[in-house]
């Protein structure tokens, strides 16, 4: 069975629209909630919830693209926890660059991919000064950005279009 092709045929269906709004509604949800939870309480760092739920706070956040002002206020506050051992250092990079997208400006740490011009692989992200980019992203607990790039191209290879 071509796993591609069957995807792809699942796109245009009703079920498909259907996960994908519920999916969307989750989030909406998840991200009033987070909001609600960070306004109360503050930064969840490890020392206020644990690492599990502290990363997944994050990624609710990492995946609020449709708030970049809650954003940007989580990853100062992320910034202050990170020289306590308070927050992971990864999820910051991959934040800063998330809000970097969403603001059109230079990624810093190389996090967030996007597809060639042909669709058929991921491509090396702009970023500020490349030739510093493995320096900046084994700074924050990352593997080199030729790793990252053969490591997401093969997980989502015959995924990507």
């Amino acid at each position: 069975m071509d796993l591609n092709y069957s995807e792809n045929k699942i796109r245009d269906t009703a079920l498909y629209r259907t996960i994908l709004d519920n999916w969307q509604k989750s989030d909406s949800l998840n991200l009033a909630e987070a909001k609600n939870i960070f306004r109360q309480y503050g930064f969840p760092g490890y020392n206020l919830v644990g690492k599990n739920a502290s990363n997944n706070f994050w990624i609710i956040v990492q995946h609020a693209d449709n708030d970049a002002t809650f954003q940007e206020e989580y990853l100062r506050s992320m910034q202050n926890e990170i020289s306590a051992n308070n927050a992971n250092i990864s999820n910051y990079a991959f934040l800063v660059d998330r809000v970097k997208c969403n603001k059109k400006e230079k990624q810093v740490y190389g996090t967030q991919l996007w597809l060639n011009k042909n669709k058929t692989s991921f491509a090396m992200p702009d970023v500020i000064e490349p030739e510093k980019l493995n320096d900046r992203r084994k700074s924050v607990g990352l593997n080199s950005i030729d790793e990252y790039l053969k490591e997401m191209n093969e997980v989502y290879k015959g995924k990507l279009e």
